[in-house]
């Protein structure tokens, strides 16, 4: 008998690397939402501390030059943070978008996937039919020649 191929086998491997391709792509962006998360956290403390640093300034009676530095700084933070916050929500789509598509890359090479299964499953079915066949001829050769010597 021959040996088992499968005829879908170049499509199994295109979408392989496909899924694989996708998963590394869904791994990147993974990692760049969690850069950005760390970024906006950072900002966020540097963010109450500064604003903890003007309350102070203020309590301790310090002059309008100061007051408007430490307010300049909270601004420019307030901005700074506004935009990672905004880049964040951009990467978490963009994550969720190449999540999206590596579960249909998924689902696509599962597909072939379960195909190739039940060909190799009817292969081996075909495969024992025929050598119960081959052992039948052997046992029915034998007792010909037992019942011929």
């Amino acid at each position: 008998m021959k040996r088992f191929q499968f005829p879908l086998q170049t499509l199994l491997d295109v979408r392989s690397r496909r899924e694989e391709l996708c998963a590394q792509r869904l791994a990147e962006a993974q990692r760049l939402v969690r850069e950005q998360e760390r970024l906006v956290q950072e900002l966020r403390t540097i963010f109450a501390e500064g604003r903890l640093a003007l309350r102070r300034a203020l309590e301790e009676g310090a002059g309008v030059e100061e007051i408007l530095l430490h307010l300049e700084h909270i601004q420019r933070l307030e901005v700074h943070l506004a935009r990672a916050e905004a880049c964040l929500l951009e990467l978490k789509a963009k994550e969720e978008e190449t999540r999206k598509e590596f579960l249909e890359a998924r689902r696509a090479r599962r597909v072939v996937e379960r195909l190739r299964e039940r060909r190799w499953a009817s292969y081996l079915q075909e495969v024992h039919r025929e050598e119960g066949k081959f052992l039948d001829e052997v046992a029915i050769a034998a007792k010909n020649r037992e019942l011929e010597g």
